[in-house]
């Protein structure tokens, strides 16, 4: 499976820094630091982060391990399925 989705594969995860900082709504690992086109301002504190996968922007959550981030992703995969 693709680092950015959650269910990744643990051989990706046990590479992956620490901490781990993936999208508080999908579990995506792929957030990156907002630019001006996503409205941040040049030279000022960043105050946010921005989702790749969902759009999402907001503060990231950062996981100290590879399991505890599986644990959150595995998490929001069953809350959207039912």
């Amino acid at each position: 499976m693709a680092p950015g989705n959650p269910g990744v594969d643990p051989a990706v995860l046990n590479r992956l820094p620490t901490p781990i900082s993936a999208c508080s709504q999908c579990a995506s690992l792929n957030v990156r630091a907002p630019e001006v086109r996503d409205g941040a301002i040049p030279s000022t504190a960043l105050t946010f982060m921005v989702c790749l996968n969902c759009g999402n922007r907001g503060q990231p959550l950062l996981f100290n391990t590879a399991p505890e981030y599986a644990a959150f992703a595995n998490d929001i995969v069953r809350v959207r399925r039912g």
